[in-house]
Protein backbone atom coordinates (compact mmCIF):
# COMPACT_ATOMS: atom_id res chain seq x y z
CA UNK A 1 0.00 0.00 0.00
CA UNK A 2 0.98 3.52 -0.95
CA UNK A 3 1.29 5.45 2.03
CA UNK A 4 4.12 8.10 1.89
CA UNK A 5 4.60 11.18 -0.32
CA UNK A 6 8.12 9.63 -1.75
CA UNK A 7 6.30 6.96 -3.38
CA UNK A 8 4.27 9.07 -4.83
CA UNK A 9 6.48 11.67 -6.41
CA UNK A 10 8.48 8.50 -7.91
CA UNK A 11 5.32 7.93 -9.83
CA UNK A 12 5.40 10.99 -11.20
CA UNK A 13 2.67 13.07 -9.05
CA UNK A 14 3.57 16.28 -7.96
CA UNK A 15 2.69 18.07 -4.65
CA UNK A 16 0.28 21.27 -5.10
CA UNK A 17 0.12 24.32 -3.38
CA UNK A 18 -2.06 25.50 -1.20
CA UNK A 19 -2.20 28.43 -3.92
CA UNK A 20 -3.38 25.79 -6.34
CA UNK A 21 -5.86 24.59 -4.09
CA UNK A 22 -7.16 27.78 -3.11
CA UNK A 23 -6.40 30.21 -5.36
CA UNK A 24 -3.90 33.30 -4.88
CA UNK A 25 -6.60 35.42 -2.95
CA UNK A 26 -7.27 33.11 -0.33
CA UNK A 27 -6.79 33.40 3.08
CA UNK A 28 -5.38 29.90 2.56
CA UNK A 29 -2.98 30.68 0.01
CA UNK A 30 0.07 30.96 2.41
CA UNK A 31 -0.49 27.01 3.08
CA UNK A 32 -1.29 28.35 7.21
CA UNK A 33 -3.76 26.42 8.15
CA UNK A 34 -6.87 28.52 10.24
CA UNK A 35 -8.41 25.60 11.61
CA UNK A 36 -6.41 21.76 12.59
CA UNK A 37 -6.82 20.07 9.59
CA UNK A 38 -6.42 23.25 7.15
CA UNK A 39 -9.68 23.86 6.73
CA UNK A 40 -12.01 27.08 8.24
CA UNK A 41 -15.80 28.19 8.76
CA UNK A 42 -16.84 28.82 5.37
CA UNK A 43 -19.02 32.58 5.57
CA UNK A 44 -22.27 33.27 4.52
CA UNK A 45 -21.07 35.32 0.88
CA UNK A 46 -18.38 32.36 0.48
CA UNK A 47 -21.85 29.70 0.22
CA UNK A 48 -24.12 32.19 -1.59
CA UNK A 49 -22.12 35.00 -2.96
CA UNK A 50 -21.26 38.80 -1.83
CA UNK A 51 -23.82 40.02 -4.28
CA UNK A 52 -27.16 37.66 -2.93
CA UNK A 53 -29.46 39.47 -0.61
CA UNK A 54 -28.29 36.93 2.39
CA UNK A 55 -24.52 37.83 2.04
CA UNK A 56 -24.23 40.00 5.13
CA UNK A 57 -25.83 36.46 7.03
CA UNK A 58 -29.37 38.43 7.85
CA UNK A 59 -32.38 36.80 7.22
CA UNK A 60 -34.85 37.27 4.54
CA UNK A 61 -38.47 38.82 5.46
CA UNK A 62 -40.59 36.22 6.12
CA UNK A 63 -43.51 35.89 3.48
CA UNK A 64 -47.06 38.35 4.69
CA UNK A 65 -49.88 36.84 3.29
CA UNK A 66 -52.62 39.10 2.25
CA UNK A 67 -56.02 38.65 1.56
CA UNK A 68 -56.40 41.01 -1.45
CA UNK A 69 -53.84 38.96 -2.65
CA UNK A 70 -55.87 36.12 -4.35
CA UNK A 71 -57.12 36.13 -8.15
CA UNK A 72 -60.89 36.69 -7.62
CA UNK A 73 -60.89 39.66 -5.62
CA UNK A 74 -58.88 41.03 -8.50
CA UNK A 75 -61.39 39.67 -11.36
CA UNK A 76 -64.21 41.41 -8.61
CA UNK A 77 -62.26 44.89 -8.97
CA UNK A 78 -61.92 44.66 -12.86
CA UNK A 79 -65.55 43.47 -12.85
CA UNK A 80 -66.50 46.82 -11.03
CA UNK A 81 -64.50 48.70 -13.61
CA UNK A 82 -66.52 47.18 -16.69
CA UNK A 83 -69.45 47.72 -14.61
CA UNK A 84 -68.78 51.62 -14.03
CA UNK A 85 -68.09 52.27 -17.41
CA UNK A 86 -71.25 50.42 -18.04
CA UNK A 87 -72.90 52.85 -16.40
CA UNK A 88 -70.94 56.14 -17.66
CA UNK A 89 -71.97 55.11 -20.87
CA UNK A 90 -75.64 54.25 -20.60
CA UNK A 91 -77.07 56.07 -17.70
CA UNK A 92 -74.68 59.70 -18.13
CA UNK A 93 -77.98 61.59 -17.31
CA UNK A 94 -78.72 59.78 -14.55
CA UNK A 95 -75.34 59.83 -13.24
CA UNK A 96 -75.22 63.54 -13.53
CA UNK A 97 -78.37 64.11 -12.10
CA UNK A 98 -77.34 61.99 -9.14
CA UNK A 99 -74.25 64.08 -8.64
CA UNK A 100 -75.51 67.44 -8.96
CA UNK A 101 -79.33 66.72 -6.74
CA UNK A 102 -76.44 65.81 -3.30
CA UNK A 103 -77.93 68.40 -1.98
CA UNK A 104 -81.44 69.15 -3.05
CA UNK A 105 -83.70 66.66 -2.88
CA UNK A 106 -84.23 64.71 -6.37
CA UNK A 107 -86.86 62.62 -6.11
CA UNK A 108 -86.64 59.09 -8.30
CA UNK A 109 -90.16 60.20 -9.65
CA UNK A 110 -88.84 63.39 -10.91
CA UNK A 111 -85.65 61.31 -12.70
CA UNK A 112 -88.30 59.15 -14.36
CA UNK A 113 -89.82 61.34 -15.65
CA UNK A 114 -86.42 63.18 -17.04
CA UNK A 115 -85.28 59.93 -18.57
CA UNK A 116 -88.05 57.34 -18.53
CA UNK A 117 -89.15 54.29 -15.93
CA UNK A 118 -87.17 51.61 -17.44
CA UNK A 119 -83.68 53.61 -18.39
CA UNK A 120 -84.14 54.61 -14.44
CA UNK A 121 -84.74 50.91 -13.12
CA UNK A 122 -81.68 49.40 -15.34
CA UNK A 123 -79.34 52.46 -13.73
CA UNK A 124 -80.80 51.61 -10.42
CA UNK A 125 -80.18 47.85 -10.52
CA UNK A 126 -76.11 48.52 -12.27
CA UNK A 127 -75.51 51.23 -9.51
CA UNK A 128 -76.63 48.86 -6.76
CA UNK A 129 -74.75 45.43 -7.64
CA UNK A 130 -71.77 47.76 -8.34
CA UNK A 131 -72.12 49.63 -4.76
CA UNK A 132 -72.76 45.73 -3.63
CA UNK A 133 -69.57 44.39 -4.87
CA UNK A 134 -67.46 47.59 -3.89
CA UNK A 135 -69.04 46.99 -0.27
CA UNK A 136 -67.60 43.54 -0.01
CA UNK A 137 -64.44 44.35 -1.83
CA UNK A 138 -63.67 46.93 1.11
CA UNK A 139 -63.97 44.52 3.47
CA UNK A 140 -61.80 42.10 2.21
CA UNK A 141 -58.93 45.08 1.86
CA UNK A 142 -60.10 47.12 5.62
CA UNK A 143 -59.87 43.65 7.03
CA UNK A 144 -56.76 42.82 5.96
CA UNK A 145 -55.02 46.47 6.31
CA UNK A 146 -56.45 46.47 10.24
CA UNK A 147 -56.19 43.04 11.95
CA UNK A 148 -54.09 40.27 11.88
CA UNK A 149 -54.08 37.40 9.72
CA UNK A 150 -52.57 33.82 10.68
CA UNK A 151 -51.34 31.71 7.01
CA UNK A 152 -53.65 29.37 8.20
CA UNK A 153 -56.46 31.33 7.52
CA UNK A 154 -55.38 33.11 4.27
CA UNK A 155 -54.55 29.62 2.80
CA UNK A 156 -58.02 28.18 3.89
CA UNK A 157 -60.13 31.20 2.49
CA UNK A 158 -58.33 34.08 0.60
CA UNK A 159 -59.58 32.71 -2.62
CA UNK A 160 -63.20 32.17 -1.73
CA UNK A 161 -63.42 35.70 0.91
CA UNK A 162 -65.23 37.65 -1.97
CA UNK A 163 -67.80 35.07 -2.03
CA UNK A 164 -68.20 35.23 1.57
CA UNK A 165 -68.02 38.77 2.06
CA UNK A 166 -71.00 39.08 -1.10
CA UNK A 167 -73.12 37.03 0.97
CA UNK A 168 -72.57 39.06 3.82
CA UNK A 169 -73.51 42.39 2.10
CA UNK A 170 -76.47 40.21 0.52
CA UNK A 171 -77.83 39.08 4.31
CA UNK A 172 -77.70 43.07 5.13
CA UNK A 173 -79.56 44.05 2.15
CA UNK A 174 -82.33 41.38 3.53
CA UNK A 175 -81.89 42.60 6.98
CA UNK A 176 -82.89 46.11 5.65
CA UNK A 177 -85.40 45.41 3.09
CA UNK A 178 -87.04 43.20 6.11
CA UNK A 179 -86.87 46.27 8.33
CA UNK A 180 -88.35 48.36 5.72
CA UNK A 181 -91.74 46.09 5.86
CA UNK A 182 -92.00 45.54 9.13
CA UNK A 183 -91.85 49.21 9.72
CA UNK A 184 -94.25 49.90 6.77
CA UNK A 185 -96.18 46.98 8.24
CA UNK A 186 -96.39 49.15 11.88
CA UNK A 187 -97.21 52.17 10.72
CA UNK A 188 -99.25 52.40 7.67
CA UNK A 189 -97.41 55.37 6.23
CA UNK A 190 -95.82 55.85 3.01
CA UNK A 191 -93.33 57.84 4.72
CA UNK A 192 -90.93 54.76 5.04
CA UNK A 193 -91.11 53.95 1.14
CA UNK A 194 -90.09 57.83 1.27
CA UNK A 195 -87.18 57.24 3.58
CA UNK A 196 -86.14 53.91 1.86
CA UNK A 197 -86.21 55.49 -1.71
CA UNK A 198 -83.50 58.20 -0.07
CA UNK A 199 -81.18 55.78 1.88
CA UNK A 200 -80.96 53.57 -2.07
CA UNK A 201 -79.97 56.79 -3.70
CA UNK A 202 -77.66 57.68 -1.30
CA UNK A 203 -75.89 54.33 -1.97
CA UNK A 204 -76.49 54.69 -5.13
CA UNK A 205 -74.64 58.32 -5.07
CA UNK A 206 -71.68 56.90 -3.30
CA UNK A 207 -70.92 54.12 -5.60
CA UNK A 208 -70.38 56.14 -8.52
CA UNK A 209 -69.02 59.51 -6.66
CA UNK A 210 -66.26 57.50 -5.13
CA UNK A 211 -65.74 54.56 -7.21
CA UNK A 212 -62.50 56.50 -8.74
CA UNK A 213 -60.92 57.16 -5.29
CA UNK A 214 -62.01 54.02 -4.21
CA UNK A 215 -61.35 51.47 -6.91
CA UNK A 216 -57.68 52.91 -7.01
CA UNK A 217 -57.49 52.07 -3.03
CA UNK A 218 -58.75 48.21 -3.16
CA UNK A 219 -55.33 47.76 -5.59
CA UNK A 220 -53.24 50.31 -4.71
CA UNK A 221 -50.18 49.24 -1.59
CA UNK A 222 -47.67 51.62 0.66
CA UNK A 223 -47.98 55.40 0.06
CA UNK A 224 -50.48 55.09 -2.63
CA UNK A 225 -52.93 53.48 -0.14
CA UNK A 226 -53.17 56.06 2.31
CA UNK A 227 -53.45 58.86 -0.31
CA UNK A 228 -56.73 56.92 -1.77
CA UNK A 229 -58.46 55.63 1.65
CA UNK A 230 -58.01 59.66 2.58
CA UNK A 231 -59.53 60.87 -0.90
CA UNK A 232 -62.25 57.65 -0.58
CA UNK A 233 -63.32 59.02 3.35
CA UNK A 234 -63.94 62.40 2.15
CA UNK A 235 -66.02 61.59 -0.80
CA UNK A 236 -67.98 59.08 1.31
CA UNK A 237 -68.30 61.83 3.97
CA UNK A 238 -69.96 64.50 1.82
CA UNK A 239 -72.48 61.46 0.86
CA UNK A 240 -73.23 60.86 3.74
CA UNK A 241 -73.67 64.42 4.92
CA UNK A 242 -75.86 64.68 2.05
CA UNK A 243 -78.22 61.59 3.59
CA UNK A 244 -78.40 62.27 6.89
CA UNK A 245 -79.61 65.96 5.56
CA UNK A 246 -82.33 64.46 3.77
CA UNK A 247 -83.64 62.32 6.65
CA UNK A 248 -83.23 65.27 8.92
CA UNK A 249 -85.11 67.09 6.48
CA UNK A 250 -87.70 64.78 6.07
CA UNK A 251 -88.66 64.02 9.50
CA UNK A 252 -88.62 67.78 10.35
CA UNK A 253 -91.24 68.10 7.30
CA UNK A 254 -93.27 65.35 8.48
CA UNK A 255 -93.44 66.51 12.32
CA UNK A 256 -92.08 63.20 13.60
CA UNK A 257 -90.27 63.02 17.15
CA UNK A 258 -85.86 63.61 15.63
CA UNK A 259 -85.68 60.77 18.59
CA UNK A 260 -87.17 58.50 15.97
CA UNK A 261 -84.52 59.93 13.62
CA UNK A 262 -81.93 58.72 15.53
CA UNK A 263 -83.65 55.12 16.17
CA UNK A 264 -83.82 55.01 13.05
CA UNK A 265 -80.34 55.57 12.41
CA UNK A 266 -79.00 53.38 14.82
CA UNK A 267 -81.45 50.54 13.60
CA UNK A 268 -81.00 50.54 9.67
CA UNK A 269 -77.29 51.45 9.64
CA UNK A 270 -75.37 51.45 12.69
CA UNK A 271 -76.70 47.80 13.62
CA UNK A 272 -75.21 45.88 10.37
CA UNK A 273 -72.39 47.85 10.77
CA UNK A 274 -71.91 46.34 14.43
CA UNK A 275 -72.61 43.53 12.82
CA UNK A 276 -69.92 43.23 10.38
CA UNK A 277 -67.46 44.38 12.62
CA UNK A 278 -67.90 41.67 15.06
CA UNK A 279 -67.87 39.13 12.63
CA UNK A 280 -64.53 40.62 11.54
CA UNK A 281 -63.01 40.57 14.66
CA UNK A 282 -64.39 37.31 15.62
CA UNK A 283 -62.57 35.35 12.35
CA UNK A 284 -60.30 37.85 12.31
CA UNK A 285 -58.82 39.21 15.25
Amino acid sequence: MINDVATYEALGYHRASPSALFGRQSVLESGEPLYMGGYREAEVGDIVGSGTMLGDGGVDVAFEPTLWSGALYHIGVLFTLVLYLYILLRSWPFVVTVCSSMFSIRTERAMAMQGGELPLQRFKIAATLLGAMLVALAGIRLANDNLQLSATLYDNTVERLPLYSLVVVAVIALWLIIFQRIVLWITRSEDVLHISSLARMAFIRGAVVAYPTLACWLVASGTGASVWSILTIISLSIVAIAYLKDTFLLFLAKKISIFYWILYLCTAILLPLSFVVTMLLKYFG
